[in-house]
């Protein structure tokens, strides 16, 4: 059974990070380019630092805190994540002007970047919904045959 042709360009990405790399002629993956999402990486209590903005708990004698924004504003720096993520993923497309391109994703934010890329999933062949940012290139060429082997 032949193995079909690799996507020309391999975009992987979680909330934090996206990493683009470039098949080389052997089917091995060649890292091109790293692009952070600053507020992907931080804690959130990094990135929210104002004490004002808490809501105290005035049955504790002010040494207790309520969380009532705590759960919307995750979910607000979640959509900014995806929202960046989608917008490099479009221009990165452009920039390297590829027919056919793979993207691997956490499935926590996996269908919501594959939802928002709206024109740019025309020419998505193959679609990972695993965190494979980190993962080593050799890693990532046994996943995309694994994913190639079954789609066909």
């Amino acid at each position: 059974m032949k193995t079909p042709a690799f996507p020309s360009l391999f975009i992987v990405a979680d909330r934090g990070r996206i990493v683009v790399y470039q098949p080389t002629p052997h089917d091995h993956f060649q890292k091109m380019e790293t692009i952070d999402i600053p507020e992907g990486l931080l804690k959130l209590s990094d990135q929210v630092t104002d004490k004002a903005g808490r809501f105290p708990d005035s049955s504790t004698d002010g040494q207790g805190n309520a969380s009532a924004e705590r759960l919307p504003l995750l979910e607000e720096i979640n959509k900014r994540c995806i929202r960046k993520i989608v917008t490099t993923v479009n221009s990165l497309l452009q920039d390297y002007q590829v027919d056919r391109w793979a993207l691997a994703a956490p499935s926590e934010i996996n269908r919501s970047i594959i939802d928002a890329l709206g024109n740019a999933t025309q020419t998505l062949v193959l679609n990972i919904p695993l965190n494979l940012v980190n993962a080593p290139p050799d890693d990532l060429k046994k996943h995309v045959r694994q994913s190639l082997t079954v789609n066909t």
